[in-house]
Formats: C-alpha cells, structure tokens, sequence
C-alpha cells in the first residue's frame, strides 16, 4: 500500500473530479426577500456592474425599442441620463419581469446591512453619481464589499404605499448608516422640495453624529472628519459648486407647503426657525470653504478670500 500510496491518491481525485463535474456545483440562487429596507445595503460589485448594465441598455439599439420613451428622451446622452430615467426606462422593466420589489432583492441571496447612505436627488445625472461614487471609494480607500444604500437600489417603488413605508423606514435605514456622502450638482434652478429634503439628511446625520461627505463627479470635501491621508478635500471639488452650496438657504415655513415638508421643517426648526436657519446656512459655508480657498490660492487672488468670509 505504501508502495502504491500515490496511485491511489491519484485515482480518488479523479473520482471525485467525476464525481463533480457529473453533479455539477450548486447554483447560486437568484434574488431574495429583505422585508426590511434598511437591509437593503448594495456592495460596490453589485453598484459597478448595475452601472454597467445600464450603460450597455443605453445603446441605441436597446434604449429605442422602449416604445414609451419620447423621442426627446431617446436623444438623451449617457452623460445626460438623469436618476429618473434610469429608473424609468431601465429599472421599472427590469423589476416588473423579476418578481423582485427592489434591484437589490435580484441581485444578492439575503440582508446587506450598508455602511454609507447617499443622498442625492432625482434630477441629478446617473453619470455624475457613478462618477462621484468612484471619486469617494477612491478617498476612502474603501474595499470591494463595501456597502452602500441608494434608493434607487432598494426602494419598492412598485408599492402603492411606497411614501408611507419610506417615512416610517427612513430613519431605521439612516441609523444602520455609519456616513452620508451627499452626491451634488451644479443647479440651474432656485430651491426647490428635493433640496430640502437632502438638507433634512444632512441634520438628522450630523445629530446623531456620523460622517458627512460632499461629493461631485470630480472630487470630495470631508465635512466632519478627515480622509484616511489626513485631507479634507480629495481631488477637484467644483469651485462654481462650491459657490452655489455657500449661498443655499434653508426656506421659511410657507403656507402652501406639502405635508412632508411642513412635517420635516418642523423637526429641524424646533422653537428657534431664525436662529435653527442661521446656524445651518453658517455649517454650508464651513462645508463649501475648503474648495474656494484652494482654488483662490492656486490662481493667486486673496480679493477672493474677502467673499469666503463673509
């Protein structure tokens, strides 16, 4: 036996390679139920090759076939493509065929618990939030299981009660979160209920004490804390964008207010609007610093600084 030890050895390999390639391996399941939306965390594997499934359907050839987009929206670069129409000419389809209520149901086998919460709104481009997704993994150093919840990816739109479950889920999704990476654009138009509602995350993420991130396709500005180098702005923050959150305001109650918004207003006033408003537009000049100083130091005109302190 001992002569013929390595025969037999090799033999039981081969058997057990038989053995296998006739069962065959074990097929991983597809899509899953997490009742719980705050469970819904998406890894950066998953995010990456979504972005790359959309940008293959944007090909002409598969996004006209979609027999409901406007020829205006067929005309849409991929730089041009807004959240919303992802989800409108991608995502709706793509769920209503699966049997899955949200994006990361089809994709993982169970529960995500996500690290980071990105905020953004729907006007935004896809583009520009994958772009500034890459810029912030790239600033944190952050690994391939990393995880993060996106709405796009784990809300139940399908759902008649979607806003009522996100107003009840909302905070319990904002609470397994370690950071919020507010993902911005530059804005062509004045405040608008999205704005509020982003400005709403960022108070009830700085309450509890978490991480805040500004991000733009081209850089990000740590607002609470510093990058794992010791920086606090990581590669080219717009300065024009920079500008624009240095001059945002948190809008009065109104009268003609949604419901929502009157709720959320309330909760981040408390007794004190004025001094509550006042404090919150001195933390987005803080935030937007950074960048305009840089970029007034680089072109050589200390006039600029002037501006900042105001």
């Amino acid at each position: 036996f001992r002569r013929r030890r390595r025969a037999f050895e090799d033999l039981n390999m081969m058997v057990r390679l038989e053995v296998m390639a006739k069962i065959g391996r074990e097929k991983r399941k597809e899509g899953c139920n997490v009742e719980d939306w705050s469970h819904r965390g998406v890894t950066l594997v998953q995010w990456r090759s979504f972005v790359k499934k959309v940008q293959d359907a944007h090909s002409a050839e598969c996004w006209d076939c979609l027999d409901w987009c406007t020829q205006e929206e067929r005309q849409h670069r991929w730089d041009e493509l807004v959240i919303y129409h992802v989800y409108k000419f991608f995502l709706k389809p793509l769920l209503s065929n699966s049997g899955c209520s949200s994006y990361m149901e089809l994709v993982s086998d169970g529960p995500q618990i996500p690290n980071f919460f990105v905020s953004h709104r729907w006007s935004n481009t896809f583009h520009g939030l994958a772009s500034t997704l890459d810029c912030f993994v790239e600033a944190r150093q952050l690994p391939d299981n990393a995880s993060f919840w996106i709405d796009l990816m784990g809300v139940s739109y399908a759902r008649d009660d979607f806003e009522k479950v996100w107003s009840v889920m909302s905070q319990s999704i904002w609470d397994q979160c370690d950071s919020l990476l507010a993902y911005l654009s530059e804005s062509k138009t004045g405040h608008d209920e999205h704005r509020t509602w982003c400005f709403y995350e960022y108070e009830m993420f700085g309450r509890s004490g978490k991480d805040i991130f500004l991000g733009c396709a081209t850089g990000i500005v740590a607002c609470s804390r510093p990058l794992p180098g010791g920086e606090w702005v990581f590669g080219k923050f717009s300065t024009d964008l920079a500008r624009q959150i240095s001059s945002w305001t948190l809008e009065e109650k109104r009268d003609d207010d949604s419901a929502d918004i009157a709720t959320i207003k309330a909760q981040m006033f408390g007794s004190d609007e004025r001094g509550f408003r006042e404090r919150f537009h001195s933390k987005l000049k803080r935030w937007s610093a950074g960048p305009m100083l840089r970029d007034a130091a680089g072109r050589g005109q200390p006039e600029d600084l002037e501006e900042i302190r105001k």
